[in-house]
């Protein structure tokens, strides 16, 4: 209800002449109505005192400390980039890394319901000594086929990929875009990665995150030359972090066995 409310009000809104106003009205609105029906389903739950101590606030702090470091790593991945473009590259190229940013992103949102709905199952199944393999592989094979669906889209109608969203004026970013996607599909699949250890209680593995995100960072700070070489810097990033992680996964995988 979130998700079509905040895309039907900000079109309606748009449409209506409120414009940016209008984008961010819709947001507010839809994000309201969203609380009102949490509030209809949760209406019998109500807060209550508890008997006796809380006695798990150290493992509550030891693990929620590094899903806000892995989250921050993360979400660095595709915001620091902009801003570094915005910094070193002339405004023209950095509208053109703006759009392809905001198009590239489409993989990644597409595919994150995915891990969403991964990261609570494999958390209960774990922590009832349940398997959980095939929930992982089903989840990774699903945020694989959506990444390359639209990857592939990228790579066969760049220019229509570009007009539908932003016009004719940002075809520029036409040759890029599917280098831009492939950086998407794979920081996607290295996402999904993360969360399924982090659903685990597997912290070991935000180091990879953090590495990635510091390596992409000075990477683009060092090489910053033109649009596409910002792109294979961070593509190299997000190939660090994916084939850490899968190491990371054959190693445990031996471990488990033995």
């Amino acid at each position: 209800l979130d998700i079509i409310g905040r895309l039907v009000l900000g079109v309606a809104f748009i449409y209506l002449g409120f414009s940016v106003f209008g984008a961010v009205l819709g947001l507010v609105i839809s994000s309201f109505i969203s609380f009102l029906l949490l509030r209809y389903y949760l209406k019998e739950y109500r807060l209550t005192k508890e008997n006796g101590n809380f006695d798990k606030t150290k493992e509550m702090f030891r693990y929620s400390v590094p899903i806000f470091i892995a989250s921050a790593a993360s979400f660095s991945m595709f915001s620091t980039d902009l801003l570094l473009v915005k910094h070193f590259l002339p405004p023209f190229d950095a509208g053109i890394y703006a759009a392809l940013s905001t198009l590239g992103k489409i993989i990644f949102y597409g595919a994150a319901p995915i891990s969403s709905v991964m990261f609570p199952m494999v958390s209960k199944r774990h922590a009832r000594g349940q398997g959980f393999r095939k929930i992982f592989l089903l989840s990774l094979a699903l945020t694989a086929f959506i990444a390359v669906g639209v990857l592939f889209v990228y790579w066969l109608v760049p220019e229509l990929s570009i007009t539908l969203l932003y016009g004719s004026r940002f075809l520029s970013a036409a040759p890029y875009l599917v280098w831009f996607g492939g950086f998407m599909a794979i920081y996607s699949l290295s996402s999904l990665i993360l969360n399924f250890y982090l659903s685990k209680k597997q912290t070991k593995v935000v180091i990879f995150a953090v590495i990635a995100a510091i390596g992409q960072a000075l990477g683009i700070w060092i090489f910053h030359q033109s649009i596409l070489t910002v792109i294979k810097v961070s593509i190299v990033a997000a190939s660090f972090l994916f084939v850490s992680l899968l190491i990371y996964f054959g190693y445990e995988t031996r471990k488990s066995r033995a």
